[in-house]
């Protein structure tokens, strides 16, 4: 499970730091645009210029995340007996499963706070970064 956690821990970083690069890239493009487009035009229509290339930016790599994200597999859904009595089997199961990853994952915080708190801060960078996550997270503890 230690090798879990830094899998985890290091899956994490690994965002973080994509995403300031990503946002060091952005600005770097706001940059030279404006500059580029100093010889051009006038400074004021120059940088109004830069700022929309790079709100362009954001919102192609936003609409890619959600592009990306959004290619998921749903199950058919289906009325009989038979697949209520197996939700109800399976929520059994997953009950079980989540009371023992609890238990472990409480032994694992004890045994190594340090990378704990790193990835408690990383996971609260990603949930905090991203709508949709902050969304699950919302209606998980609402329950």
């Amino acid at each position: 499970m230690n090798l879990t956690l830094f899998r985890l821990a290091i899956a994490l970083a690994s965002i973080f730091v994509a995403s300031l690069i990503v946002a060091g890239a952005v600005v770097a493009l706001g940059g030279f645009s404006y500059v580029a487009l100093l010889n051009v035009m006038p400074a004021p229509a120059a940088a109004f210029i830069s700022i929309l290339a790079c709100l362009l930016a954001a919102v192609i790599i936003i609409i890619g995340g959600q592009w990306a994200i959004g290619h998921r597999c749903t199950p058919p859904k289906s009325d009989t007996n038979e697949n209520a009595r197996n939700q109800l089997e399976d929520g059994a199961i997953l009950e079980a499963l989540g009371g023992l990853a609890g238990k472990e994952a409480a032994d694992l915080i004890r045994e190594y706070p340090q990378a704990s708190s790193l990835a408690a801060l990383a996971a609260g960078f990603a949930v905090g970064a991203h709508p949709e996550l902050r969304d699950l997270l919302r209606r998980f503890l609402a329950r």
